[in-house]
């Protein structure tokens, strides 16, 4: 004997929830992990470019005036910092960076639905 169930889901409720935890705090905290993650490929000069950044919900942000140029393929001392790289935020990600940003994210959405939905 077959038996069949069908399941419906208010997939608006499924959106709310989903929204709710995505929420700019919790963005933030996103971002600062992606900033934490991808540093030991950001290059530096005087000091690291990750010395002076600004994160916010929607980024991080380097503020020193040569990261622009690093950023997009300006000349790098290997010899000072082996993992400097154009596109330091690609590479990291080609390097092993993606699984721990993908673990801390995780984590971080984990707590989050446990906060708001026990």
């Amino acid at each position: 004997m077959k038996v069949t169930t069908t399941v419906q889901i208010d997939q608006s409720k499924v959106k709310a929830k989903i929204e709710n935890l995505l929420d700019d705090s919790t963005m933030l905290e996103i971002q600062q992990v992606f900033a934490e993650v991808v540093d030991p490929w950001t290059p530096f000069l005087t000091g690291k470019l990750s010395g002076d950044l600004t994160i916010d919900k929607d980024g991080v942000t380097y503020n020193v005036p040569y990261a622009k140029r690093k950023y997009f393929g300006e000349v790098y001392h290997k010899e000072v910092h082996p993992l400097a790289t154009s596109h330091w935020d690609s590479v990291a990600m080609e390097q092993g960076a993606r699984e721990v940003l993908e673990a801390r994210v995780k984590e971080i959405l984990v707590r989050r639905a446990k906060e708001l939905y026990g």
